[in-house]
């Protein structure tokens, strides 16, 4: 019982400690403030049609053909919104429906998902795609500028090949859903020579891309390597799908911005 009785007085300390350090924890979460977050979408979408963000309680226009890196919408830490996608044109003879207040018809859109603007970077990209049952989720690429800092090109793939990337002597291989962190050393016209090769089912290489990469000082760059089913046929004309086809393959994407 002695040892019962000297205990007690340091197991309540240790008690009343833990809650004081928990209460002022979960105060300064409380009282933390919402940051701008800019965020980017892209789309890895068959359909070829507009996306919409709700913004100031309205639609706004992310991008109008999938594919292809949206520029930043800018929203408050924590801030939920929805994603919307434009809907096929009305049959012919169909009235579209009007808005009561500004007297134009209201865009066909489809709710598809909902993102939430990070805490703890200040820029993000959210990657949008159908998984087997043709819902659409979202995967979030963060930008954050000590893992991802000026001076430096980002490799995403989200492709289904591994991809070698040489900017000037280095190579860097990027397997599927993995990315890579490449410093590369600009000329005095702060262009990068970069050539991209794709490994083949029996382990070749064949040549994917060639050309110039910009990176002028405090920019970073972000290349995201997609996979098309249709080979990306929103971007072609008629006349050139009937004269080159439109087979699947990989597309190389990039933009640039600066950590923030």
């Amino acid at each position: 019982m002695k040892f019962n009785q000297s205990l007690t007085p340091f197991m309540i300390r240790s008690i009343l400690c833990l809650w004081i350090l928990s209460a002022f924890g979960y105060a300064d979460e409380e009282t933390q403030e919402p940051v701008p977050v800019d965020m980017r979408f892209l789309f890895l979408d068959e359909s070829g049609t507009s996306y919409f963000v709700i913004k100031d309680h309205e639609l706004q226009k992310i991008t109008s053909y999938p594919y292809a890196i949206s520029s930043p919408v800018q929203a408050l830490s924590g801030t939920v919104t929805g994603i919307y996608k434009e809907l096929p044109p009305l049959p012919a003879g169909e009235p579209p429906r009007i808005n009561p207040q500004t007297g134009k018809p209201l865009p066909r859109v489809l709710k598809i998902a909902e993102v939430t603007y990070p805490g703890d970077t200040p820029a993000v990209l959210a990657v949008l795609r159908r998984d087997r049952s043709g819902e659409f989720q979202v995967s979030y690429f963060e930008s954050d500028p000590e893992k991802f800092p000026a001076g430096s090109v980002r490799v995403l793939n989200l492709g289904l090949s591994t991809f070698g990337v040489k900017m000037n002597e280095k190579m860097t291989k990027v397997p599927p859903n993995s990315a890579q962190t490449i410093i590369p050393i600009p000329d005095a016209r702060h262009r990068i020579e970069t050539r991209v090769v794709e490994q083949t089912p029996n382990g070749n290489w064949q040549p994917f891309y060639k050309g110039v990469t910009v990176l002028r000082p405090g920019q970073r760059v972000n290349a995201v390597l997609v996979y098309s089913p249709s080979g990306m046929k929103h971007t072609l004309t008629k006349g050139e799908i009937q004269a080159y086809g439109a087979p699947p393959g990989h597309a190389w994407l990039v933009y640039t911005d600066r950590p923030q």
